[in-house]
């Protein structure tokens, strides 16, 4: 297990296993402390994080087994990126159609 200090917390908030495919990493609500197991095939993640059990929202950055940023975020922020993320997942899949369109013949 990994000790990191977080917003004032001084316990095991974030644990890691590796596997052959990524890592699991297990998270702990810093509000009700429910854990959560998220898998990751990259060791890095920077994004929200709501907590199933109290709903709370985080901003976290994991890098390896190092929990580099964890600060509450709003709900309005939260939909914002949402938003943000969906437009460029759009913009992606139209440009995959486009170079689909395109593509030369073997």
């Amino acid at each position: 297990m990994f000790i990191h200090k977080v917003m004032g917390l001084e316990e095991d908030w974030l644990t890691k296993q590796i596997w052959e495919d990524g890592i699991m990493i297990v998270i702990k609500c810093p509000q009700c402390e429910a854990e959560t197991k998220l898998s990751l095939l990259d060791p890095t993640y920077e994004g929200p994080y709501r907590c199933w059990k109290c709903k709370a929202l985080f901003d976290i950055e994991i890098v390896g087994d190092q929990l580099k940023l964890c600060q509450p975020l709003d709900e309005e922020e939260f939909r914002k990126r949402q938003e943000i993320a969906e437009e460029e997942s759009h913009q992606k899949q139209q440009i995959a159609a486009l170079k689909a369109k395109f593509r030369r013949p073997g």
